[in-house]
């Protein structure tokens, strides 16, 4: 009686070719979806570098026809004091500064430059804007955070302070958010004038203590081209705190 395991061998063979080829398929797969990612990646990185080349060139200009000089890439702690309370510059993690600007003007040192920080653990997202620094040893500002509504859950999470109302200007009560620790000394600070202007400039967020001022828009990075009115708008404000 013929013996028939020779054809056993055989189909578990064949078995074997086919599961080592279904796993070289798979590897193939597999590396082209990797090639792909990372091809995509690349090409990713660099339209981000072409579009912050092209920023940094045209902020550079920016600097130069507004007399002020351009240096680049710096770090959030040179900026302000380490133990600044200041919510913006406490939001998130991995900060950073790049395309600073620093300069003169009415008498005050002043400083612009993109912010970005990152939020989310699982999935990270980028936060960026621009931001205006202004000090002066004319300035004596009580500690106050305001931002529109939409901005609310930073600063109420940073500050801890309830919202300060101004009954004479509802609008300017309904479209932001001011807080701060000393509610007497911020209502001093914040003048009809200064109510007036900020109602006509929506938008706008503004931190502030002792000699230091910043301005910024949540979220949000100037165009080079209106660098120039981001400027004046700071400088208007700083005016406004002068006594």
């Amino acid at each position: 009686m013929p013996l028939r395991e020779p054809k056993v061998k055989e189909k578990n063979s064949s078995s074997q070719r086919e599961s080592i080829r279904l796993k070289e398929v798979h590897l193939v797969e597999a590396i082209i979806g990797i090639v792909i990612v990372l091809v995509l990646t690349a090409v990713v990185l660099a339209i981000v570098l072409m579009r912050e080349n092209r920023r940094r060139t045209a902020l550079t200009g920016a600097a130069a026809d507004l007399d002020l000089t351009f240096e680049g890439r710096s770090k959030p702690a040179e900026l302000l004091h380490p133990n600044s309370d200041w919510s913006l510059f406490n939001s998130g993690y991995s900060s950073h500064v790049w395309n600073l600007m620093r300069g003169q003007r009415a008498d005050a040192k002043v400083e612009i430059f993109d912010f970005a920080y990152m939020t989310g653990l699982g999935r990270p997202r980028p936060v960026w804007q621009t931001v205006i620094k202004i000090e002066s040893t004319k300035l004596d500002l009580p500690a106050f955070g305001l931002c529109p509504e939409t901005a609310l859950s930073r600063l109420a999470g940073t500050l801890g302070f309830h919202d300060i109302n101004f009954d004479p200007f509802p609008r300017f009560s309904e479209a932001y958010n001011l807080l701060g620790s000393d509610e007497e000394a911020v209502r001093r600070a914040f003048t009809p004038d200064l109510l007036q202007y900020l109602k006509s400039h929506p938008g706008l967020c503004i931190e502030g203590a002792g000699n230091t001022l910043i301005c910024y828009r949540d979220t949000a990075r100037i165009k080079p081209e209106e660098i120039r009115s981001f400027l004046d708008t700071g400088v208007a404000l700083y005016r406004k705190f002068l006594r």
